[in-house]
Formats: structure tokens, sequence, C-alpha cells
């Protein structure tokens, strides 16, 4: 697996989190700040059961499912894509992730407002936006993830 933490040589807060609202960590280490944050998503699965005589179905709760997390950001020095990699290839382990909500208030230390704690995830889809150098837009990375469940700890 890529190291992670080798990864963000020479970042300091100042310009991992600048212009970004979402702190991201992975197995406890803060790696990235990110724009936007998607997938934050929970549903319970229900099944509905009729008896004979009953004027009315009951429906009882069977399971949980979540939707993807997917963070979106400038394209930065953290290597999303090579974990991405290493997933395809079977050589890496599930990660915890921490997205964190960042307080909009300037300072030199970023403040988080909520958080929230995903379990064994893993990339699923890595991309970045079209390469066009007629636009001068800023580049667009994008990475989705699988997780096991996700809480809200702050």
């Amino acid at each position: 697996m890529v190291d992670i933490r080798n990864a963000a040589f020479g970042s300091t807060p100042d310009l991992l989190f600048m212009n970004h609202r979402f702190m991201v960590e992975i197995n406890n280490l803060p790696l990235a700040g990110f724009a936007e944050v998607s997938g934050l998503e929970a549903s319970i699965e229900t099944e509905t059961i009729k008896e004979g005589g009953c004027p009315f179905p009951y429906v009882i709760a069977t399971g949980v499912s979540y939707n993807e997390l997917t963070l979106k950001r400038g394209l930065g020095l953290i290597p999303f894509f090579n974990w991405l990699q290493d997933v395809a290839e079977g050589t890496t382990e599930r990660a915890d992730v921490i997205v964190h909500l960042i307080e909009n208030i300037p300072g030199p230390i970023p403040i988080p407002t909520k958080t929230w704690s995903f379990k064994d995830a893993f990339p699923t889809k890595w991309s970045i936006s079209d390469l066009n150098a007629s636009e001068g837009e800023i580049m667009i990375e994008e990475i989705t993830m699988h997780h096991h469940g996700f809480e809200q700890i702050l």
C-alpha cells in the first residue's frame, strides 16, 4: 500500500485546508482538505408483513444501507489514485475515514464543528475534470469510497 503519511510531504495546515471546508483523515492521519462532500446518507430497509385478520400490514426494519462517500477538491499532492490502484491489485486494506466540517473562521488551526467517521472504507472510483487548457479552470479531483457505515461523532 502507498504510505499515505509520506504523501503529504512539505504540506502545512495552511496549504492543506485553504479554501476547503472539509478536512479528511485516513487512519487518524490528517491528509487533505476538500471543497465538497456527498453521500452522507443512510436508509433503513423495511419489509411489509400482512397477517390474516389484521386490518393493516406491519412494517419491520430489516437492515440499513449506506450511500458511497464522494469527496471533491482541487487536484493535490495526496496520491488518492495510487490508493485506488492498490485496491485494484489487492495489495491494500480498508481504512477508517474521518470527515470534519471546518468552522469558517480564519485562523492558524482549523476548528471542526461536525465530524463523521466512516468504517472500513476503500476507493471505488477516482476521476479528474476534463483536461482543457483553453478554459483555464482549476482541475477537480473526485474520489468515491465504499464503506461499512458511518456515525456522527461531533
